[in-house]
């Protein structure tokens, strides 16, 4: 199965020197955690002939500015030190595009779970304002649905129904505000509606695994799904 974490896909660090893919003379930063390493193979795919693309990305980082309990001191100083690089970068460069995405799993993990939706509205909004003067499209990539390891449901006796996940409730309500409650100029797409239909998000499409490890795309899926990303982008005002 891919590594979804290859370097060839992306970066880990948004102060990598080498996170830089194409040549077109419009710039597409992704802006994310490890889910934005995960889909740049799709995002490359769908403009790296038309823009050049940038990984501003960091694993482990909660990339908006949510509180968040820590798994220890290193991983929240390495997070807020990759916030900060990269908007500095995007402030320097002025990108065309600024791709966010971040794992809706982070809900999960907040210090105060009393009002999951209003703190990620919160923390969504205070990313937009930072942002918008210097990039003309800033666009929200919703989140893949975690999903059950292959390993846990693709026995020798299993059926396809058994691999089949749905969203979770803190799931729901963060896609929820990032799908309708968006400060303006900033824009959604829906990239469930590639991973799940009808709510039901197989670990397989077309004979191809849909995940690596619950939540991150595999590079042959995230490529297979380049040419829809790109219909849903340009609604997004991403041509």
């Amino acid at each position: 199965m891919a590594d979804a974490f290859s370097s060839s896909n992306g970066c880990q660090s948004a102060t990598a020197s080498n996170c830089s893919f194409g040549s077109g003379s419009k710039t597409i930063a992704v802006y994310g955690d490890s889910l934005g390493v995960g889909i740049m193979p799709m995002v490359r795919k769908a403009f790296g002939s038309e823009y050049r693309i940038k990984g501003l990305t960091q694993v482990s980082c909660a990339i908006t500015g949510l509180k968040v309990k820590w798994k220890s001191d290193g991983e929240r100083n390495a997070c807020l030190q990759e916030r900060r690089s990269g908007l500095a970068w995007i402030k320097e460069h002025r990108p065309e595009v600024v791709l966010v995405i971040q794992n809706y799993a982070w809900a999960d993990r907040l210090s105060d779970q009393s009002d999951v939706a209003a703190q990620w509205k919160k923390a969504d909004a205070g990313l937009v304002a930072k942002v918008k003067p210097y990039a003309k499209h800033v666009v929200f990539v919703g989140s893949t649905v975690t999903s059950k390891q292959l390993a846990d449901c693709a026995g020798r006796n299993s059926v396809p129904r058994d691999c089949v996940s749905t969203s979770s409730e803190s799931y729901d309500a963060v896609h929820k505000v990032e799908s309708s409650q968006l400060p303006k100029p900033a824009r959604f797409v829906d990239l469930k509606q590639l991973f799940c239909v009808q709510e039901q998000c197989p670990a397989f499409a077309g004979g191809v695994p849909v995940l690596a490890d619950g939540s991150h795309p595999t590079k042959q899926y995230a490529v297979k799904i380049a040419p829809a990303f790109k219909v849903l982008a340009a609604k997004a005002g991403v041509s």
